[in-house]
């Protein structure tokens, strides 16, 4: 057990002008992660509740100029469910998952988009390629499945029963979606074909 300690903690075993300022780094870290997220979190919520996507999350709505107090008390309670489980064993896969699974999907939106040569689409990146979008979602998915293939079911599996409750009672925004922009830019290429009338 010491052994695993040490391992842990090995860069305070050098550390100037003394070992325990690692461990104060470490807590001021911590401390400062947790109430970024605390008071970044409910406010994302609040965003999301605000555009009618989520018509369960319709609890959340603030005013523009409110603070989101209901918002802030359902985040502190999933952060204290998550103090109370006190195994992060169990909740760093959960949170990782989510992360790789939002990162994948970003990198899933440039790729479709650049490929459907979607109107609004005009990346700033010079060097930008769909080729590098996807990559990035393809890497995304394998890094979730050898992290643990089982969370990686149940994530997607989420991912897609959120996806349906979407499409069949939320309320879609003036910006549409994937579909249609597929469904147009194949109208307009086959308009565009040679063989065209």
């Amino acid at each position: 057990n010491s052994i695993s300690l040490y391992c842990r903690l090995l860069t305070a075993t050098i550390a100037w002008p003394f070992p325990a300022i690692v461990h104060v780094g470490i807590i001021l870290s911590t401390l400062g992660a947790a109430l970024q997220s605390l008071t970044g979190a409910p406010r994302l919520l609040a965003a999301i509740a605000n555009d009618d996507i989520l018509p369960i999350l319709n609890y959340f709505k603030v005013a523009d100029t409110s603070e989101p107090h209901i918002a802030t008390l359902f985040t502190a309670f999933i952060c204290i469910g998550c103090v109370v489980i006190g195994n992060l064993d169990l909740i760093t896969p959960t949170v990782t998952m989510f992360y790789l699974l939002c990162y994948s999907g970003v990198n899933l939106s440039c790729f479709l988009l650049d490929l459907l040569d979607a109107p609004s689409w005009r990346p700033r990146w010079k060097y930008h390629h769909w080729s590098l979008s996807f990559v990035g979602a393809s890497l995304c998915i394998v890094i979730m499945f050898l992290i643990s293939w089982s969370f990686t079911v149940v994530a997607i599996a989420l991912a897609s029963l959120i996806y349906k409750y979407v499409g069949l009672k939320g309320k879609a925004g003036d910006w549409g979606d994937g579909f249609k922009s597929a469904y147009f830019q194949l109208a307009l290429r086959s308009l565009r074909s040679p063989g065209a009338t």
